[in-house]
């Protein structure tokens, strides 16, 4: 963390964000925080830093390829990466310009779910994204059907539209008067860095009630808990 922290303050570009662009920053930050920590994600922090890339960042010290994750992990990841959409929506704002990216990794995960649930149905996968393409012996890439197309963009789209359901159901569940308490805390931090001993404590006791829960049952993906 102290590496990242360090590179983080290298790299930054000087510019200096308006109170009303920090704490837009700061909720779209949270947002990822927040989803990916209640769902067992080893999320570290967040901070609101702006560099050439990025206005903030958000640190989960997990990972690997794209293509070694499991389906659960994948789909966490997509809920995280659509957190901070979500939260934007649930604090009145019109998504930032950098949830496009976001949006873009969501739909990358949502891809590698479907190539894996098509590797175990068949075994003739097909290249589309970032779907490999295997038929045996054979060094050619087919033609794609329409058919076909079409059944993969409706897969894709529900994976999506149930991790969107699911962090949509995470924030309602924590609420706005705490993620306002920990938007507070965070602001009026000179470094603008908040790290997961100092987030945890403002999002409980709902944190561990919402761990409960999924030790219980997988009630996340339930319409009433």
């Amino acid at each position: 963390i102290e590496t990242f922290l360090s590179r983080a303050t290298e790299a930054e570009t000087g510019h200096v964000l308006s109170a009303a662009e920090e704490r837009k920053v700061a909720i779209h930050e949270l947002g990822h925080y927040v989803v990916g920590r209640a769902l067992g994600l080893p999320t570290q922090f967040f901070t609101v830093r702006p560099t050439e890339e990025n206005l903030g960042e958000t640190f989960i010290s997990s990972g690997g390829a794209i293509k070694t994750l499991e389906v659960e992990e994948a789909r966490r990841l997509i809920a995280t990466c659509l957190g901070s959409v979500k939260i934007e929506q649930f604090f009145g704002f019109p998504p930032r310009e950098g949830s496009a990216s976001d949006l873009e990794n969501a739909t990358s995960f949502a891809k590698e779910i479907v190539y894996k649930t098509c590797r175990q149905r068949s075994k003739q996968l097909r290249e589309y994204g970032l779907m490999s393409v295997e038929l045996g012996d054979e060094d050619y890439s087919p033609a794609i059907s329409d058919s076909l197309m079409v059944k993969l963009e409706r897969e894709i789209g529900l994976v999506l539209r149930e991790e969107e359901k699911r962090c949509q159901r995470i924030l309602k569940f924590f609420g706005r008067k705490i993620l306002e308490k920990v938007l507070e805390d965070f602001l009026s931090k000179p470094n603008k860095t908040m790290l997961q001993g100092e987030i945890d404590p403002l999002l409980e006791p709902k944190l561990s009630e919402f761990h409960r829960k999924r030790k219980i049952k997988d009630l996340i993906l339930e319409e009433n808990w």
